[in-house]
């Protein structure tokens, strides 16, 4: 279960009435399914995104000191160029802790168990199953 919204405990994000300034990450190669995404965090009460369409441009953004810190990523697994599992492990493996650290949800429309267990292993904090719904963000 996707418990965006509702748990959060990370960089004093840890009451509902500071998702306005949570700072999330969201990587999909669709446009459309990045505009979903935002749409629905803004439901929940999340005004702060930035997008990239793969994981090479999203990667670049974190390691960017112009780019505003970010405290939560939503990646989908099967993004073109870099795919999640790969920005994954490049995120669990960068020298910077902050952006080591920084909650990484994965996004998949075909929940394959060993899939999902390989995506914890590297990282994930959790999966969401696509389609994704507001009831689904927490």
């Amino acid at each position: 279960m996707l418990t965006l919204a509702s748990n959060y405990e990370t960089d004093g994000f840890s009451h509902r009435s500071n998702l306005a300034n949570l700072n999330t990450l969201i990587i999909d190669d669709q446009g459309s399914m990045r505009a979903k995404i935002r749409r629905l965090l803004q439901a929940k009460g999340i005004r702060k995104t930035i997008e990239a369409p793969d994981g090479i441009v999203a990667f670049d953004l974190l390691m960017d000191p112009c780019v505003a810190s970010v405290q939560r990523i939503i990646c989908d697994l099967t993004i073109h160029r870099d795919e999640g599992l790969q920005f994954c492990t490049r995120v669990r493996r960068t020298k910077t802790t902050k952006i080591r650290r920084t909650p990484i949800i994965l996004l998949t429309a075909q929940p394959d168990q060993v899939i999902v267990d390989i995506a914890l292993k590297i990282g994930g904090i959790d999966i969401a199953t696509k389609p994704i719904s507001a009831e689904g963000l927490g």
